[in-house]
Parts: structure tokens; C-alpha cells; sequence
């Protein structure tokens, strides 16, 4: 396999991620700026599978500052947690 070959794969592979990349954005960055609760079905379907937690749980809601609170549990600890963030989600999104 010469270089320009090689080359030639990885710039279409760049530019596949590249692609990928800018619509998941895109995508993510129109639900969070909509109005429209229901954007946030999904999130919320997967939220009633999970189930709700342990009696007695503290939950947690909002956007992504929750989401991505990776030790919520352990910075609560001993209360148990419920973390219930989702995307970039407004006070309007969590009540309705």
C-alpha cells in the first residue's frame, strides 16, 4: 500500500468522523434550544425503564451539569441518588 493510498483513507476516514460529528451536534444543539418539551421523549422513556431508585432517594434533575455529575453517588453518600439529567434540558423541560 503506497503513502498516497494510505493518505487518501485517512483523509475520507477524517472526513466520515467529521460528518458524524457536526450533525450529532447539530442534532443536540436543536433539541436544547426547542421549545417544545417532547423533544426529550427518548430521554425520558429511558429514564422510566431505569426505573425510580431506591425509596427514600434524593433526585436529581436538570441538564447536563447533572448528566454528567459522574459521582453524584459518592459525593452524596450515604443518601442514595436518582441522577435524571438530560441533554441541555431548561426548568420548563424537567416540570412538564
Amino acid at each position: 500500500m503506497t503513502i498516497k493510498r494510505i493518505l487518501g483513507m485517512s483523509a475520507v476516514l477524517l472526513l466520515a468522523v467529521i460528518a458524524y460529528l457536526f450533525f450529532d451536534v447539530s442534532h443536540r444543539l436543536e433539541k436544547a434550544q426547542s421549545e417544545d418539551p417532547l423533544v426529550w421523549a427518548s430521554d425520558i422513556e429511558t429514564f422510566a425503564r431505569r426505573g425510580l431508585g431506591e425509596p427514600e432517594s434524593l433526585l436529581f434533575v436538570g441538564s447536563s451539569s447533572i448528566r454528567f455529575w459522574g459521582e453524584l453517588a459518592e459525593d452524596m453518600t450515604p443518601v442514595p441518588v436518582v441522577n435524571r439529567g438530560f441533554g441541555g434540558s431548561k426548568i420548563g423541560d424537567v416540570v412538564h
